[in-house]
């Protein structure tokens, strides 16, 4: 079954499990009482969490080792593998810490599609396995910028 899951940044201190700047986690609920704010209902509570609207993401996968949860505008690493490594040894990046192998994941309106913008090239969500988490947008917006104007 599809998993529909958003999270946004709490922007003011809610209660004692958010404060300012935490991720909430939960359902969207845009325009909620007929106003332009944005809030996250947290599965499984009664709470409806104000948040950023610009912070605002929606899940798009999940790892297959370690269920951890991604999320479009998160900053995704490149995984070491065999041709990663032999691309580093031919000089296509300058280490393995080199921001190229850093990937930004984004929707396309075109393809109507998430996919992840990463040295040069766009990767469909199944090369998802090829990463691991790094980074988001909003916690990193240089490395974020960088990669958008790769």
């Amino acid at each position: 079954m599809k998993q529909n899951l958003f999270r946004g940044k709490c922007i003011e201190d809610n209660n004692a499990i958010y404060k300012k700047g935490d991720w909430v986690f939960g359902n969207l609920l845009d325009n909620y009482g007929n106003t332009n704010e944005v809030f996250i209902n947290p599965k499984g509570t009664k709470d409806i969490i104000k948040v950023d609207p610009n912070t605002v993401s929606q899940f798009v996968a999940n790892s297959f080792l370690g269920g951890e949860m991604y999320f479009e505008g998160d900053i995704l690493a490149r995984e070491l593998d065999d041709d990663v490594l032999q691309d580093i040894a031919d000089g296509f990046y300058q280490d393995e810490y080199d921001d190229a192998l850093k990937g930004l994941i984004i929707y396309d309106d075109y393809d109507c599609e998430f996919y992840i913008l990463c040295d040069a090239y766009g990767y469909n969500m199944i090369d998802i396995h090829k990463f691991r988490h790094y980074s988001n947008k909003w916690d990193d917006p240089d490395l974020a910028e960088k990669i958008l104007n790769r």
